[in-house]
């Protein structure tokens, strides 16, 4: 009994070990190397889901109060430019930080 579980379990073992697994196995290494080759050659073309920078954006329309919001903020930073008592760098850097304001509040 115990010859015939050695004889089924060193076949088993050919098998295994035996030259058709070793060219099925070369076939599946070729495979996947080709596979991993085309997905890293083409990565780059692969478009992406999100948009790469703000001007991919697409345009979104603000609520009215939010216009409204943004219309008086710049108005009130025109003035004070117009009147001294703003610099260019400073207006620009004030209306970004009133369309934050008016857009996180309405």
């Amino acid at each position: 009994m115990a010859t015939t579980a050695r004889h089924s379990d060193a076949q088993g073992r050919k098998f295994v070990n035996g030259l058709p697994m070793r060219v099925i196995a070369l076939v599946l290494a070729i495979a996947f190397g080709l596979l991993a080759w085309m997905i890293w050659r083409n990565a780059e073309t692969v478009p992406l889901m999100m948009p790469q920078s703000a001007a991919d954006l697409p345009l979104a329309a603000p609520s009215p109060a939010v216009a409204d919001c943004v219309d008086k903020r710049l108005g009130e930073i025109n003035r004070l430019v117009e009147q001294g008592l703003l610099s260019e760098d400073a207006a620009r850097l004030t209306e970004s930080r009133a369309r934050q304001l008016c857009t996180g509040r309405n």
